[in-house]
């Protein structure tokens, strides 16, 4: 999805974190889109799933086997190409939000680190 300012909001949270954390970061950033764009195409898929099960439009005549499948796999096809682009913006929602999750650990993290830094400085840690 594109912004007002033809910016796609996905790709510039990715750009700024891919700096901020340089490669190793871009790379679990890179699997973290990856990882949401497929649960976007599996809920689309689950959504198509269960708007066939349902009996409007069925009219007099019998849908075959042969309907069935060619309609899991249409449905499946059009998940996976939706997933992919985002068309329903839960990709982006899971990956802020998981990103951020991710962030706020690492934060949590380097105060600790930071600490450890500090008194050995000062000569006061034990070994």
């Amino acid at each position: 999805m594109i912004n007002a300012a033809g910016l796609d909001p996905t790709q510039v949270a990715l750009d700024r974190r891919s700096q901020k954390a340089g490669a190793a970061g871009a790379v679990r950033d890179e699997k973290l889109e990856g990882a949401c764009r497929q649960v976007e195409s599996l809920f689309i898929n689950q959504l198509f799933h269960a708007m066939s099960k349902s009996s409007l439009g069925e009219g007099m005549a019998k849908k075959s086997v042969a309907d069935d499948v060619f309609a899991t796999q249409r449905n499946a096809a059009l998940a996976e190409e939706m997933g992919s682009r985002g068309d329903m913006g839960l990709a982006r929602m899971l990956y802020e939000e998981l990103a951020r999750g991710l962030d706020d650990r690492q934060e949590q993290a380097e105060p600790v680190e930071a600490d450890g830094a500090i008194a050995a400085m000062a000569g006061n840690e034990e070994m």
